[in-house]
């Protein structure tokens, strides 16, 4: 080999090989720091859609979900036969994550804001490693990962149980470019080294937590075309790329194909309709330009931004985003000529990934999401790190990188406070909505769940007053009338609720909830055929909805049509989303129904049963019970009834009417976001 021909860099095959003890310290500060800073989450409750995602999910209580999960959408746990629920989320390992922490920890959120702190303090330090990978230098990376670990904005992804697809996904995606980076020049990748075939593997897992892991194939030809992984001729680069890129695109498109038949379609739900495809390019820009300012000043932060459309170019906030895009693309070309690739390459990141939410038409009401700079935050990091590199690089600027240093420092602490700070309206839903609702008061969407909170809490009058906020100016969401006749039901105005019952009905042909309560009223005001009508209805839309079907016997058994009761509440026991309780108290009835017909042993088998389902806990105000002898009195609707009793003297006994669900009777209807 000739003196003046450049010898070619070796694989870097030992990626965490002979690491000097001070990087591994640097990175378990890194760590340590994140997990501090978000410390004060775990005793916080599910808010949000913690709670539909994770205690009304049945999907992640078995492994035997496995197959329905990787073959329908994310929402398909709340599917019907007669009601799909469209989405654009194919997200199956976020219920396989949910169903790991479920089998340690069960429904608790302990667990689950365990998880997600963990999560985000692997991520911190692995991004430290990663950063190292560009500027070869420790101090540069300890840096962005600080930054990373104590940034605000990411206060939704790691408090907020339901973002962690946002934190697995960037572990996958950094995993997948840090395997990739581990041969550090590209022309000696080979499409079946293992390494790589072990990057296609953690691509196809970002890709199944979220859907942004897409764009990371472009990401990573951005880098190796910074860093002259194209050098040679033109007509060779299409070898190249396959050879580079085969397994990833092959992992891609398997991806696709999966989500296309799991939806039916790539993206099949469409937000904001009422914008033209102009509109819809024009208001790129303002969002854009959002989502850079808040990553150098989050400040203030909240949960709902209320999407403003911009519908011209002379709007002044259009010209003053594209001024800024004009400004970031300057520096872009800046930083070409300096070749400053590390910085460069941070830029690309940031904007790669910020393509996806920019997609407006396929975001839902909420179009700004301080979750969503999670992954692309990225390149925020690389861009900080990448400075501090020149700085330390640089000789004659050492008392200025140390001065620097200080400064970050500083900033890094008081980021830090303003997460922990941030933290603290993520505790519960009251907190959180009112929280937002100081901030951004004509937020509908979340006024209607502060009013389910009350709902809750029983505070029906201060309920009412949030919902009739939302009514005085938008009367037109589904989910408003729903709430309204629920507050208006336990104020006892039935006239009112009614109204607002059937309104949701006809607005909304699929409401079962509206049906369920109208049902109740139907019941109260002694209407049964229409109230037997609504529930056939509910049942017709779902027939494994446990409450219509146990009012429907109820019912039925009024009018002592007992063949009919007794078929419901035997459907009602092979009902597998059924909870022990709710078990419990279809045992209880059948056995009041058979001691009315003088069948002893079966009223003793299902009485048996009720304990044994219920682990000895009653339904409703009953006591706790052992066993049959220490059982005492079980109370259902204003009635007491004693089990020993039932089960030894039945002829002297009188058998009461069988007991009603009192929470399933009038369900808080949760705002539909």
């Amino acid at each position: 080999m000739c003196d003046n021909q450049p010898v070619p860099r070796q694989p870097n095959t030992a990626a965490f090989r002979h690491v000097p003890r001070t990087t591994w310290l640097l990175a378990g500060l890194v760590f340590s720091v994140a997990l501090i800073v978000y410390i004060n989450t775990l005793n916080h409750a599910f808010v949000f859609d913690d709670n539909g995602e994770i205690e009304k999910n049945y999907y992640i209580t078995s492994p035997a979900y496995l197959p329905r999960i990787f073959s329908a959408g994310f929402w398909s746990f709340l599917d019907t036969p007669k009601i799909k629920r469209l989405g654009n989320y194919y997200r199956p390992l976020k219920h396989v994550y949910y169903m790991g922490v479920h089998m340690v920890w069960g429904a608790k959120p302990f667990g689950f804001h365990l998880a997600s702190i963990i999560f985000h303090a692997l991520v911190s330090a692995l991004l430290f490693f990663y950063i190292m990978e560009f500027t070869r230098e420790r101090m540069s990376a300890f840096w962005g990962g600080i930054i990373f670990a104590v940034h605000p904005a990411h206060t939704e992804a790691v408090a907020w149980i339901s973002s962690i697809p946002h934190i697995s996904c960037r572990f996958w995606i950094m995993l997948t470019s840090f395997i990739y980076l581990k041969t550090r020049e590209p022309r000696f990748r080979r499409m079946f080294d293992f390494n790589y075939v072990l990057a296609a593997c953690c691509f196809l897992a970002a890709m199944l937590t979220h859907e942004i892991a897409l764009l990371l194939p472009l990401a990573l030809v951005g880098h190796d075309f910074l860093n002259g992984g194209f050098r040679n001729k033109p007509k060779a680069w299409v070898w190249e790329a396959a050879n580079r890129y085969a397994l990833l695109i092959l992992a891609g498109g398997l991806y696709i194909l999966m989500r296309i038949r799991a939806l039916s379609d790539f993206a099949p739900s469409i937000r904001h309709a009422q914008l033209s495809r102009f509109e819809y390019f024009i208001n790129v820009f303002p969002l854009l330009k959002d989502y850079f300012v808040k990553l150098l000043w989050p400040y203030p932060l909240q949960l709902w931004y209320t999407f403003q459309p911009v519908h011209n170019i002379w709007s002044g906030t259009f010209l003053f985003s594209l001024v800024g895009m004009a400004l970031f693309v300057s520096q872009g070309f800046y930083l070409w000529k300096k070749q400053d690739k590390t910085m460069l390459f941070g830029m690309a990141w940031m904007v790669i990934f910020l393509i996806p939410v920019l997609n407006i038409k396929a975001l839902g009401e909420n179009t700004f999401c301080e979750r969503y700079l999670y992954i692309p935050s990225l390149g925020f990091s690389l861009i900080i790190s990448g400075a501090m590199a020149r700085l330390y690089a640089h000789r004659g600027l050492k008392r200025f990188a140390q001065v620097v240093g200080i400064f970050l420092v500083l900033m890094a602490v008081f980021l830090g406070a303003l997460t922990i700070d941030r933290n603290r309206v993520w505790k519960n839903n009251e907190i959180l909505y009112t929280a937002t609702l100081k901030q951004n008061p004509r937020s509908d969407y979340i006024r209607i769940s502060l009013g389910t909170v009350y709902l809750d809490q029983k505070k029906w009058a201060r309920a009412l007053r949030e919902f009739e906020i939302v009514k005085s100016r938008n009367y037109n969401l589904r989910s408003l009338y729903t709430n309204l006749g629920i507050a208006y039901q336990y104020l006892g105005r039935r006239e009112a609720a009614e109204r607002e019952y059937r309104m949701a009905i006809k607005t909304d042909p699929y409401n079962i909830k509206s049906r369920l309560n109208l049902g109740v009223i139907c019941e109260r005001t002694g209407r049964d055929k229409e109230a037997i009508r609504l529930y056939r209805e509910i049942i017709k839309l779902d027939p494994e909805h446990f409450d219509g079907r146990f009012n429907l016997a109820a019912v039925y058994y009024r009018h002592n049509l007992i063949s009919q009761a007794v078929q419901e509440y035997q459907r009602l026991l092979k009902n597998t989303q059924a909870d022990n309780l709710s078990l419990a108290q279809v045992h209880f009835n059948l056995a009041v129904i058979y001691a009315k017909l003088g069948l002893r042993q079966e009223a003793i088998q299902h009485i048996r049963r009720t304990l044994a389902v219920g682990s000895g806990k009653f339904p409703g105000p009953g006591l706790p019970a052992k066993n049959e002898r220490d059982a005492g009195k079980i109370r259902g609707n204003k009635m007491s009834y004693d089990i020993l009793g039932l089960m030894g003297n039945l002829t002297d006994i009188t058998v009461p009417l069988p007991i009603s669900l009192s929470t399933s009777m009038l369900p808080p209807c949760a705002s539909t976001i």
